[in-house]
C-alpha cells in the first residue's frame, strides 16, 4: 500500500529529493526542497544529511543535539530519540526515509530501481 503523500513530481531516478517542512501556528511551511544527484551522495550520507537538516531547523541546544546522536546503552548522560529514521514507500518504486520531531518533518525520497 502506498501513501502517495507529497511525492515530488520532479523526482527522477538519478536524484534524491530532500524535503523539510516546519509546523507553525496550524500550518506547514516549506523550509528546504533540494534535489541532489545520487552519484554524489551515498545512502548513508543521505540519512546523516537528513538528520542534520532536522537539527539545523530545530533550534536545539548543543547539549540536546549531541544527546540525540547518543545510543541508549547507559542512563547517564541520557540520550534521546529525536533523530530516529523511518522507512516507507509513498509510491510504487519510491522509498522514503523520514525523520521528525515536534515541529520539523523531513524526508528524502529516491527511486528504488536505478
Amino acid at each position: 500500500m502506498y501513501s502517495g503523500f507529497m511525492v515530488c513530481e520532479a523526482l527522477d531516478k538519478s536524484h534524491r529529493c530532500f524535503y523539510v517542512r516546519r509546523y507553525r501556528e496550524g500550518d506547514f511551511e516549506e523550509v528546504c526542497h533540494e534535489h541532489i544527484p545520487r552519484s554524489r551522495m551515498s545512502a548513508d550520507s543521505a540519512k546523516a544529511a537528513l538528520q542534520a537538516l532536522v537539527v539545523k531547523h530545530s533550534s536545539w541546544s548543543d547539549e540536546h543535539t549531541l544527546h540525540s546522536y547518543m545510543n541508549k546503552r547507559a542512563k547517564k548522560p541520557p540520550g534521546n530519540s529525536n533523530l530516529n529514521l523511518r522507512v516507507e514507500y509513498p509510491a510504487e518504486g519510491v522509498v522514503r526515509v523520514s525523520c521528525c520531531n515536534s515541529n520539523i518533518e523531513a524526508w528524502v525520497d529516491e527511486h528504488v530501481n536505478k
